[in-house]
């Protein structure tokens, strides 16, 4: 989808790694209501240390992010709000 992202949408705006294997993503989202970075599926791109879970957001500036253990996604990469939400 070229253009401003959807209320639904977050894409990933970045990824660097921090560790061996060990990856910080960043995400920016849709203009509308104040998201959490758990609101999207995170899950869906990548393996998150349930243990050790490292996530974040700024909601007024509409990102966030994610450590991964393991990431399968790229930059531009684009997740959905699960269903629940």
């Amino acid at each position: 989808m070229k253009g401003a992202l959807r209320d639904t949408e977050a894409q990933v705006s970045y990824e660097r790694e921090i560790g061996d294997g060990v990856f910080l993503v960043g995400f920016k989202w849709g203009v509308g209501s104040s998201r959490s970075m758990r609101d999207f599926g995170i899950e869906e791109i990548g393996e998150i240390n349930e243990d050790n879970v490292a996530i974040g957001e700024d909601i007024e500036r509409q990102v966030g992010w994610v450590i991964y253990d393991k990431f399968y996604g790229q930059k531009g990469h684009i997740i959905e709000l699960k269903e629940n939400n």
